[in-house]
């Protein structure tokens, strides 16, 4: 039954069209195999975010009078509203346009943190991990991801983080472009023939890792 209801969660927020294009995406991992799970890191102190021409969009940090609006937009079901709420080193940011909420990205920066379906990856004194990001359909591709971490990066530079860690799905050519222009690069892939080299091994407990 959890799966029935991810499947329309899923539907209601991609569409058909979304839908469709998940299908052929897992089609072809079956068929020509996977882009895997890139993991990638920045300097705080690098990070390059464009200036926000949209004055009607507006950027907060989650609190007890937005956390249903949250809880209503936040996609994920491994998200936890009270998992944020009651831990100060775990922020979110909730980006609306007039008085809709359209997307959020989360930042954590207690160690280790849990990367849904991968493991525990640790963080050291400094560090922080992104993620996950979520943006509504209608509303990609429209440069919000960027200003949504850069809300993030105000409090996490206060808390003295000078390193930032994310991962992306390498079939997410969106999402890694918009981070990459921010000045994230590369820094470790899961699901690659030469991935015992990555460094994220030194990191990441996981299933995955020991397989």
């Amino acid at each position: 039954m959890p799966n029935y209801y991810k499947f329309i969660q899923y539907l209601r927020s991609e569409g058909i069209g979304g839908l469709v294009s998940k299908v052929v995406r897992i089609l072809k991992r079956k068929l020509f195999g996977s882009e895997g799970t890139i993991f990638l890191k920045a300097d705080s102190s690098i990070i390059s975010i464009p200036v926000r021409e949209n004055t009607n969009v507006r950027i907060e940090f989650l609190n007890v009078e937005n956390c249903d609006d949250f809880e209503r937009i936040k996609f994920f079901a491994h998200v936890h509203v009270s998992d944020y709420l009651a831990h100060p080193q775990r922020i979110v940011a909730l980006v609306r346009e007039c008085n809709e909420y359209i997307g959020y990205a989360c930042a954590d920066f207690s160690s280790p943190h849990t990367i849904h379906g991968l493991g525990d990856f640790r963080l050291d004194t400094g560090e922080a991990w992104i993620g996950p990001v979520f943006v509504k359909k209608q509303w990609r591709g429209k440069g919000l991801n960027p200003l949504m971490v850069a809300k993030l990066l105000n409090k996490l530079r206060e808390a003295g983080i000078h390193t930032i860690y994310t991962c992306i799905s390498g079939d997410n050519a969106a999402s890694l472009g918009s981070f990459r222009k921010m000045g994230f690069k590369e820094w470790g892939r899961l699901g690659s023939e030469s991935e015992m080299l990555n460094p994220l091994w030194k990191k990441l407990t996981s299933t995955a890792a020991s397989s």
